[in-house]
């Protein structure tokens, strides 16, 4: 698997457009989940990219908020590439990039309930109670580096 991490701004247009429809195939059409996937936060964003054969098969998105946290999100494997590994890979890929290029040292997400266990493997820790988002439980989880 071939993974790049590119700001917004340096995205090409066929990786924009890949991104944005993998997004929309995983959660829009799969999860049977109407929401505004687009939105601002795309345009602050770093872009982490994996492919594998010039396909794009996982994919999420770094950011900052507005309250200096770091945050990872709309994290994603294509259906046919789940169970490969790839899931770990791009999240460890994630961690690395913020621990070497990020100062907070605080990383938070917005879990699917399911998938907890999961992001316990890479130290994450739940920090609230089971929410609805648009339809999904979610969890909010946060990772100390």
């Amino acid at each position: 698997m071939n993974i790049k991490i590119v700001s917004f701004s340096k995205m090409t247009t066929l990786e924009l457009f890949d991104c944005l429809k993998l997004r929309s195939d995983v959660f829009v059409v799969e999860q049977n989940c109407i929401y505004p996937d687009i939105d601002f936060i795309d345009k602050l964003s770093n872009h982490l990219l994996a492919f594998e054969d010039g396909e794009l098969v996982g994919y999420l998105r770094i950011y900052t908020d507005s309250k200096n946290v770091v945050k990872i999100g709309r994290i994603l494997i294509e259906e046919k590439h789940r169970g490969l590994g790839y899931a770990k890979e791009i999240i460890s890929k994630a961690i690395n990039f913020i621990n070497n290029s990020k100062s907070n040292r605080i990383v938070k997400i917005s879990a699917q309930e399911h998938l907890t266990g999961f992001y316990q493997l890479f130290g994450f820790k739940e920090t609230g109670s089971p929410y609805l988002d648009y339809g999904i439980n979610h969890v909010d989880m946060q990772l100390d580096l």
